[in-house]
């Protein structure tokens, strides 16, 4: 099974963050992102080719931005990295492809948006690591067909008013067909996740569509909503939510869709809930669970030879 019973920690260590995701080997061109700053605030606009993009302020002085192009990305139709001041927004746009933006260590004014759109046979990966948000993060992703599916990760965050992270649908080779995790972010108001459809190949203990949440501080509300989740790999989970070690000032919701686990020991919905302080109201709400069942026993035999 995917996640332990209500009070213990999960299973598998390899679930516990954190977990950054990666990208398969690309197999179309990389291509370019176009800059435009104005007002103080900044838009990120790539094409429909794979793009993976890094922002950091590593080194720079107060206010300053720097984003490299990254498996031959390019910035401005350059392979250099580009530098530039912010004091408001910072939209991200990367559109179709299958993309990766990794956000590392960096302070942001005002809003932050990613978004990145159909990420066919590759797949979407979005990293948020160690970083301040002066006001909301949006994280948005749009339906994989293969690879590595969609992937979306806050970790070590803070946010000063709301966490939104969307998923569309996803389907892995292996592993993942949607993977969420918030891991030690603290969040002003409102953490909402939504994910849409997650597919999961024959891979062992795979997961359709996962959402895990550790260590967190929410200053309202924390929502949680799955689509459904396949998975046909032994030991595998359809849909797994995990919320353990976080604070909810408010009300804790969690409404998953039907999950179906067709390898042999597959569980069709975990949801587990561990070591978390909620001022108000938890609420849990699942679909339709279709698990593995072994086959029925042809019992003995007592024949006459």
């Amino acid at each position: 099974m995917f996640f332990a019973n209500v009070g213990t920690p999960p299973r598998r260590p390899r679930k516990v963050p954190l977990r950054l995701e990666g990208l398969e080997t690309r197999t179309l061109l990389s291509g370019n992102v176009t800059v435009q700053i104005g007002r103080g605030s900044a838009f990120v606009l790539g094409d429909a080719l794979s793009n993976h993009v890094q922002l950091d302020q590593s080194n720079l002085g107060p206010g300053q931005f720097r984003l490299r192009g990254l498996d031959g990305t390019t910035i401005n139709g350059q392979s250099a990295p580009l530098v530039f001041s912010l004091t408001k927004d910072l939209r991200i746009d990367l559109q179709d492809g299958g993309d990766q933006v990794e956000v590392f260590s960096a302070t942001l004014p005002r809003d932050l948006s990613i978004k990145v759109g159909f990420g066919d046979a590759i797949g979407n990966t979005v990293n948020v690591v160690s970083s301040t948000v002066g006001r909301d993060l949006m994280i948005v992703t749009g339906d994989t067909t293969g690879g590595s599916g969609n992937a979306a990760v806050v970790a070590g965050t803070k946010v000063a008013r709301d966490l939104s992270m969307t998923t569309g649908d996803g389907t892995a080779d292996g592993g993942y067909g949607i993977y969420v995790l918030v891991s030690s972010a603290d969040v002003g108001r409102d953490l909402k996740i939504k994910t849409g459809d997650g597919t999961s190949s024959p891979d062992s203990s795979s997961v359709g569509n996962s959402v895990q949440v550790y260590y967190a501080n929410v200053g309202r509300d924390l929502k949680i909503r799955t689509g459904d989740g396949t998975s046909a790999g032994d030991y595998g989970t359809g849909i797994g939510v995990a919320v353990y070690s976080t604070n909810v000032k408010r009300d804790l919701r969690v409404a998953t869709g039907d999950g179906t686990a067709t390898g042999e020991y597959g569980e069709g919905i975990s949801v587990a809930l561990g070591s978390n302080q909620v001022g108000r109201r938890t609420r849990i709400t699942k679909g339709i669970s279709t698990s593995w069942s072994p086959p029925p026993s042809s019992g003995p035999s007592f024949g006459i030879s």
